[in-house]
């Protein structure tokens, strides 16, 4: 399961690598209309002062500056917009990367918890058979114990005597 999350982040994460390249693409296109159209604008405006007789001083030239000024700042705005795309979807590729990440990290989790668990068993399973082997093993040593360990009561201090039964 955590390996097919990873897998789909990391596809997500070229699926984005692919998108920040069509983004500035786009970018480029839309870069190259600006272009054309601010050509367009300065060819008409000289076009339009050219016959009727103007010369390009005076108001055609501000009105020029004025068209220059105001495409200047579209450039500076769409370059903001370009940049700010990118970086978000490169974010996005990155966000795709650490969740990649984690599914693989939690994977390898959870195989060391079954890897733990497994060796908890057989622990778990071996204490249980040593402490069966003690019950019914018949050892030749019995430790009973006689109430007061100092010896002062009937019953005596704390003794290992010999078994007098075997299990058969």
């Amino acid at each position: 399961m955590y390996n097919a999350q990873a897998q789909a982040a990391e596809a997500n994460k070229r699926i984005s690598d692919r998108k920040q390249e069509q983004i500035a693409m786009q970018q480029l296109q839309e870069r190259d209309k600006m272009d054309n159209r601010m050509k367009l604008v300065a060819g008409t405006n000289a076009a339009e002062a050219g016959a009727g007789g103007l010369q390009m001083a005076g108001s055609p030239l501000q009105l020029m500056a004025s068209s220059y000024d105001e495409y200047n700042k579209d450039i500076y705005n769409w370059e903001q917009n370009k940049n700010n795309a990118i970086y978000n979807e490169y974010l996005n590729g990155m966000n795709y990367q650490n969740e990649a990440n984690a599914a693989r990290a939690s994977a390898k989790n959870a195989r060391r918890q079954g890897n733990l668990a497994m060796v908890g068993s057989i622990l778990g399973a071996a204490s249980s058979m040593y402490g069966l082997k003690q019950q019914y093993a018949g050892g030749k040593m019995k430790t009973t114990y006689g109430g007061d360990p100092v010896g002062y009561t009937d019953r005596g201090p704390v003794v290992t005597v010999k078994r007098d039964y075997k299990m058969r």
